[in-house]
């Protein structure tokens, strides 16, 4: 999975992904702290039909995400799905790059 200029094995590691810091892979278990947890960056990383779900912090008209991780559905104002290399979404979404962070790909 990509983690700026790394790759992460996920799920021996996942990326911890800064805003103003580079990016790095971590341990399962660890705390990113005030960075963004991604465990998939598409469905190409979650077994078992999952999908790779943003969890958005929505603040007003800010919003950020807090974390990536597979999940058996993805639904929600509060929720994105990630499509990655795949390029696929649930029904009619498009596959683009995240207004959000950009050298990731959400549904729209």
């Amino acid at each position: 999975m990509a983690c700026g200029p790394l790759t992460c094995n996920v799920p021996q590691t996942f990326c911890c992904n800064f805003y103003n810091q580079p990016d790095h892979c971590m341990s399962p278990g660890a705390s990113c702290g005030y960075g963004v947890d991604i465990a998939c960056d598409g469905p190409e990383d979650c077994t078992g039909g999952a999908v790779c779900c943003g969890e958005l912090f929505i603040q007003g008209s800010n919003k950020s995400y807090q974390s990536f991780t597979c999940q058996a559905s993805c639904t929600g104002s509060g929720k994105r799905v990630i499509c990655g290399a795949s390029g696929t979404c649930p029904g009619t979404g498009k596959c683009g790059a995240s207004e959000i962070l950009p050298e990731y790909k959400d549904c729209k």
